[in-house]
Protein backbone atom coordinates (compact mmCIF):
# COMPACT_ATOMS: atom_id res chain seq x y z
CA UNK A 1 0.00 0.00 0.00
CA UNK A 2 3.20 2.27 0.81
CA UNK A 3 4.52 1.33 -2.55
CA UNK A 4 1.19 2.28 -4.36
CA UNK A 5 0.50 5.69 -2.05
CA UNK A 6 4.14 6.62 -3.16
CA UNK A 7 3.79 6.17 -6.82
CA UNK A 8 0.67 7.83 -6.83
CA UNK A 9 1.71 10.87 -5.48
CA UNK A 10 4.75 10.53 -8.07
CA UNK A 11 2.31 10.31 -10.85
CA UNK A 12 0.45 13.30 -9.27
CA UNK A 13 3.59 15.39 -8.46
CA UNK A 14 4.99 14.86 -12.51
CA UNK A 15 1.36 15.46 -14.26
CA UNK A 16 1.13 18.67 -12.33
CA UNK A 17 4.96 19.92 -13.06
CA UNK A 18 5.91 20.11 -9.42
CA UNK A 19 8.29 17.72 -10.77
CA UNK A 20 10.04 20.11 -12.58
CA UNK A 21 10.47 22.72 -9.95
CA UNK A 22 11.86 20.14 -7.55
CA UNK A 23 14.11 18.21 -10.11
CA UNK A 24 15.73 22.24 -10.22
CA UNK A 25 16.05 22.21 -6.48
CA UNK A 26 17.88 18.88 -6.15
CA UNK A 27 21.67 19.51 -5.56
CA UNK A 28 24.57 17.81 -8.17
CA UNK A 29 24.96 14.75 -5.60
CA UNK A 30 21.56 13.59 -6.20
CA UNK A 31 20.81 14.81 -9.87
CA UNK A 32 20.52 11.48 -10.82
CA UNK A 33 18.41 10.45 -8.52
CA UNK A 34 16.07 13.49 -8.84
CA UNK A 35 16.55 12.45 -12.93
CA UNK A 36 14.99 9.01 -12.24
CA UNK A 37 12.60 9.93 -9.92
CA UNK A 38 11.14 12.88 -11.21
CA UNK A 39 12.60 12.80 -14.98
CA UNK A 40 14.37 15.21 -16.68
CA UNK A 41 11.95 18.31 -18.29
CA UNK A 42 12.49 19.33 -21.97
CA UNK A 43 13.52 22.65 -20.13
CA UNK A 44 16.66 20.81 -19.20
CA UNK A 45 17.67 19.46 -22.35
CA UNK A 46 17.02 22.70 -24.67
CA UNK A 47 19.12 24.68 -22.11
CA UNK A 48 21.47 21.75 -22.51
CA UNK A 49 21.82 22.09 -26.47
CA UNK A 50 21.44 25.47 -26.58
CA UNK A 51 24.72 25.72 -24.46
CA UNK A 52 26.57 22.88 -26.64
CA UNK A 53 25.28 24.88 -30.11
CA UNK A 54 27.13 27.82 -28.55
CA UNK A 55 29.95 26.30 -27.92
CA UNK A 56 30.32 24.75 -30.58
CA UNK A 57 29.88 27.66 -33.25
CA UNK A 58 32.73 29.22 -30.66
CA UNK A 59 34.52 25.95 -31.34
CA UNK A 60 33.86 26.52 -35.41
CA UNK A 61 34.51 30.45 -35.53
CA UNK A 62 37.89 29.30 -33.12
CA UNK A 63 38.62 26.53 -36.06
CA UNK A 64 37.86 28.86 -38.66
CA UNK A 65 40.58 31.74 -37.51
CA UNK A 66 43.28 28.48 -37.35
CA UNK A 67 42.96 28.07 -40.45
CA UNK A 68 43.31 31.49 -41.43
CA UNK A 69 46.24 31.64 -39.56
CA UNK A 70 47.40 28.56 -41.27
CA UNK A 71 46.86 29.42 -44.52
CA UNK A 72 48.71 32.78 -44.07
CA UNK A 73 51.94 31.09 -42.19
CA UNK A 74 51.76 28.76 -45.40
CA UNK A 75 51.95 32.10 -47.98
CA UNK A 76 54.58 33.53 -46.08
CA UNK A 77 56.60 29.90 -45.89
CA UNK A 78 55.99 30.02 -49.42
CA UNK A 79 57.18 33.62 -49.95
CA UNK A 80 60.33 33.26 -48.22
CA UNK A 81 61.25 30.29 -50.14
CA UNK A 82 60.94 32.07 -53.41
CA UNK A 83 62.94 34.85 -51.82
CA UNK A 84 65.91 32.52 -50.11
CA UNK A 85 65.92 30.92 -53.98
CA UNK A 86 66.19 34.02 -55.41
CA UNK A 87 68.88 34.97 -52.92
CA UNK A 88 70.90 31.92 -53.71
CA UNK A 89 70.45 32.26 -57.27
CA UNK A 90 71.72 35.96 -57.06
CA UNK A 91 75.12 34.56 -54.50
CA UNK A 92 75.60 31.88 -57.42
CA UNK A 93 75.70 34.76 -60.04
CA UNK A 94 77.86 36.89 -57.52
CA UNK A 95 80.36 33.80 -57.26
CA UNK A 96 80.62 33.36 -61.07
CA UNK A 97 81.70 37.12 -60.97
CA UNK A 98 84.48 37.20 -58.14
CA UNK A 99 85.94 33.98 -59.92
CA UNK A 100 86.19 35.82 -63.02
CA UNK A 101 86.98 38.51 -61.47
CA UNK A 102 89.56 36.84 -59.44
CA UNK A 103 91.01 35.20 -62.60
CA UNK A 104 91.74 38.67 -64.20
CA UNK A 105 93.59 39.82 -60.75
CA UNK A 106 95.98 36.51 -60.82
CA UNK A 107 96.50 36.95 -64.83
CA UNK A 108 97.19 40.84 -64.01
CA UNK A 109 99.28 39.34 -60.89
CA UNK A 110 101.58 37.16 -62.90
CA UNK A 111 101.76 39.91 -65.33
CA UNK A 112 103.18 42.76 -62.99
CA UNK A 113 105.37 40.14 -60.80
CA UNK A 114 107.09 39.75 -64.48
CA UNK A 115 107.28 43.21 -65.05
CA UNK A 116 108.86 43.61 -61.74
CA UNK A 117 111.72 41.28 -62.76
CA UNK A 118 112.34 43.21 -65.70
CA UNK A 119 112.31 46.34 -64.20
CA UNK A 120 116.07 47.41 -63.74
CA UNK A 121 117.55 44.78 -66.28
CA UNK A 122 119.52 46.36 -68.69
CA UNK A 123 118.80 45.27 -72.38
CA UNK A 124 121.71 43.90 -74.06
CA UNK A 125 120.40 42.38 -77.35
CA UNK A 126 117.35 41.79 -79.80
CA UNK A 127 116.42 38.62 -81.23
CA UNK A 128 114.31 38.23 -83.89
CA UNK A 129 113.16 34.49 -84.55
CA UNK A 130 112.96 33.13 -87.61
CA UNK A 131 114.95 36.52 -88.82
CA UNK A 132 112.95 38.90 -90.77
CA UNK A 133 109.63 38.46 -91.77
CA UNK A 134 106.66 39.73 -93.31
CA UNK A 135 104.86 42.93 -92.51
CA UNK A 136 104.94 43.46 -88.44
CA UNK A 137 107.57 41.50 -87.16
CA UNK A 138 108.19 40.58 -83.43
CA UNK A 139 111.54 40.91 -81.53
CA UNK A 140 112.24 39.73 -78.56
CA UNK A 141 114.70 41.50 -75.90
CA UNK A 142 117.48 39.88 -74.46
CA UNK A 143 118.00 41.18 -70.75
CA UNK A 144 121.54 41.01 -68.95
CA UNK A 145 120.50 38.10 -67.40
CA UNK A 146 120.02 35.80 -70.41
CA UNK A 147 116.29 36.18 -69.95
CA UNK A 148 114.06 36.91 -73.07
CA UNK A 149 111.16 39.42 -72.78
CA UNK A 150 108.44 39.41 -75.71
CA UNK A 151 105.91 42.05 -76.22
CA UNK A 152 102.71 40.53 -77.54
CA UNK A 153 99.34 41.86 -78.41
CA UNK A 154 96.34 39.95 -78.33
CA UNK A 155 92.86 41.50 -79.81
CA UNK A 156 93.12 45.25 -77.70
CA UNK A 157 95.29 43.61 -75.20
CA UNK A 158 99.13 44.40 -74.69
CA UNK A 159 101.24 41.82 -72.85
CA UNK A 160 105.14 42.36 -72.36
CA UNK A 161 106.07 38.79 -70.53
CA UNK A 162 109.78 37.46 -69.72
CA UNK A 163 109.81 33.42 -71.46
CA UNK A 164 110.54 30.77 -69.56
CA UNK A 165 112.16 27.93 -70.82
CA UNK A 166 109.89 26.03 -73.29
CA UNK A 167 108.90 26.11 -76.58
CA UNK A 168 106.57 29.33 -78.37
CA UNK A 169 105.17 30.70 -81.35
CA UNK A 170 105.49 34.16 -82.72
CA UNK A 171 102.05 35.80 -83.02
CA UNK A 172 103.39 38.01 -85.59
CA UNK A 173 102.31 36.90 -89.72
CA UNK A 174 105.65 34.27 -89.99
CA UNK A 175 104.45 32.23 -86.80
CA UNK A 176 107.64 31.36 -86.58
CA UNK A 177 108.13 28.24 -83.95
CA UNK A 178 111.21 28.15 -81.55
CA UNK A 179 112.55 27.22 -78.17
CA UNK A 180 114.38 29.01 -75.57
CA UNK A 181 116.55 27.06 -73.36
CA UNK A 182 119.04 28.55 -70.63
CA UNK A 183 118.86 32.09 -72.57
CA UNK A 184 119.68 30.63 -75.77
CA UNK A 185 116.85 30.40 -78.50
CA UNK A 186 117.25 27.28 -80.61
CA UNK A 187 115.07 24.95 -83.21
CA UNK A 188 113.63 27.97 -85.25
CA UNK A 189 111.79 27.22 -87.84
CA UNK A 190 108.11 27.53 -89.74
Amino acid sequence: MKTLLLLATTILLTSCGVSEQLNKNCGSDIRMGCNFVFGTKDADQDEQIVNNTRKNSEQDVKIQQLEASISTIIANIQTLSMDTKNLLDANSATVTTINSLQGIVNAHTTQLLQMSSIQNKTIVDLKDPCGDGLGYDEILMKTQDGKFVAYFEDGGKRFLSVLENGNYRTTDQSKCYFTVNNGVITNEHY
